[in-house]
């Protein structure tokens, strides 16, 4: 008799444990490095993988859930398959506008961030021919420094 596949059944092949997790990264890492696997489809899948666990995560009747069986253990930390979970307040989050210095000031912070953000787009454009002249300095900049690292974006299909 064949055992059908859940979404259960998916996720218990996952490992539970940091040295199971950290062994199997490794493994994954090696096979790839080594050419047993073909890294661009491991990077799908993972990304994929990815998404799923952000929205499961997100969902939040799936939150409410797994707090509400939490609670269930009557205590704020406990352990539970491998894991140590704690039930903890997130970081608050406060409503400042009652205060017109802070809403002054705020606006301020505004401006100068618009202000940055517009500096910051003309010194990216800077060159010989059209130069940045810094305010402060006087100096004339024709170029800044620039890095980025290339990176792999997957866009998954809707079907």
């Amino acid at each position: 008799m064949e055992e059908e596949m859940t979404t259960m059944s998916v996720l218990t092949l996952f490992p539970e444990t940091k040295s199971q997790q950290d062994h199997f990264a490794s493994l994954l890492v090696e096979s790839i490095t080594e050419g047993y696997e073909d890294p661009l489809k491991v990077w799908v899948l993972l990304k994929s993988m990815e998404q799923v666990i952000k929205k499961v995560l997100a969902d939040k009747s799936v939150k409410a859930s797994a707090l509400n069986e939490a609670d269930k253990y009557g205590e704020k930390t406990f352990n539970f398959r491998n894991a140590r979970i704690t039930v903890k307040e997130g970081r608050p989050t406060y409503d400042y506008s009652a205060s017109e210095d802070w809403k002054a000031a705020k606006a301020e912070a505004e401006l100068a961030s618009e202000a940055l953000k517009a500096i910051e787009k003309r010194l990216q454009t800077a060159s010989p021919k059209a130069p940045y002249v810094d305010i402060i300095s006087g100096l004339e900049i024709t170029a800044i420094p620039k890095s980025s690292e290339t990176q792999i974006a997957v866009e998954f299909n809707k079907q």
